[in-house]
């Protein structure tokens, strides 16, 4: 960063591709380490600084993965997809729409999961009970929800949120908490 200014991160439109690092003059693309699926979708929303570590959320395939300093490093193994994924036309892909941290705890919001949470010893597990319901018509699973736009660690607790229109044209409102046993 020119002048000692902490740079900004962002991704371009979805489908634009990459990642930009904005050091308060000029935009410097910021993809070493994404493959091509991830360069072309572009991250989602799901970006979180962490212990000056920044993570980002990829949908194709669904990831996250964070920045050493040098490059693109995944953090976890694929989020999982819903039970019935692939009963559906197009394939329901499970897409991170929020990262947050609890500690050393990592919960991400999803577009169709609700809140999974990853831990290294079991990998990833779903925490969305008492979340809205999501469906497709025609189609029964327990595993599907609407999809979180709001994910935040405050005070113990885990805060899961919804918002119209928020992250599509569906979707409920309403603001969830989670104890975390903290």
């Amino acid at each position: 960063p020119s002048g000692g200014v902490s740079p900004s991160y962002l991704r371009p439109h979805w489908n634009v591709g990459g990642f930009y690092a904005f050091d308060g003059n000029s935009l410097a693309p910021f993809v070493d380490g994404l493959d091509p699926s991830e360069m072309r979708f572009s991250p989602t929303n799901a970006m979180a600084l962490h212990d000056d570590t920044l993570f980002a959320g990829f949908k194709y395939p669904a990831r996250i993965k964070f920045h050493d300093g040098v490059r693109w490093v995944n953090y976890t193994d694929s989020l999982p997809y819903s039970r019935i994924a692939y009963d559906v036309p197009p394939v329901l892909r499970t897409e991170p729409t929020a990262i947050a941290f609890a500690g050393a705890r990592m919960f991400v919001a999803t577009q169709s999961m609700g809140v999974l949470e990853w831990q290294r010893s079991t990998e990833w597990v779903q925490r969305s009970s008492g979340l809205i319901r999501g469906g497709i018509p025609g189609v029964e699973s327990d595993d599907l929800f609407q999809p979180v736009v709001f994910l935040e660690s405050i005070h113990g607790k885990l805060v899961a949120a919804y918002g119209r229109p928020g992250y599509g044209p569906w979707g409920g409102f309403g603001v969830f908490t989670l104890d975390l046993g903290e």
